[in-house]
């Protein structure tokens, strides 16, 4: 304990009890499900997509949504959305 190895290595902890050093990597990986939606054209806000010719949508970030071609992509901001317009959750979904 006196020489901070292992559990005792003073790394910070928030309230949270989260290791304040890898809350960055966190936040980043929370901010890229974003930026997938992004790329497909959407709108900030969106959280899953769906294809015109499909009952399903996906998180932005499954591979099923990258193979949907960009002219048949519909924009969900929640799942509620999607499910309200006749989608069903796909297997990452």
């Amino acid at each position: 304990m006196q020489e901070k190895i292992g559990l005792w290595g003073g790394n910070e902890v928030d309230k949270n009890n989260v290791n304040i050093e890898n809350s960055s990597s966190i936040q980043q990986t929370t901010s890229n499900s974003n930026d997938d939606c992004a790329d497909f054209g959407c709108p900030e806000g969106t959280m899953f997509v769906g294809s015109k010719n499909s009952d399903k949508y996906h998180k932005c970030s499954c591979s099923y949504a990258s193979k949907i071609k960009k002219e048949n992509i519909v924009c969900f901001s929640s799942v509620q959305e999607a499910e309200n317009q006749g989608y069903k959750q796909s297997s990452c979904g």
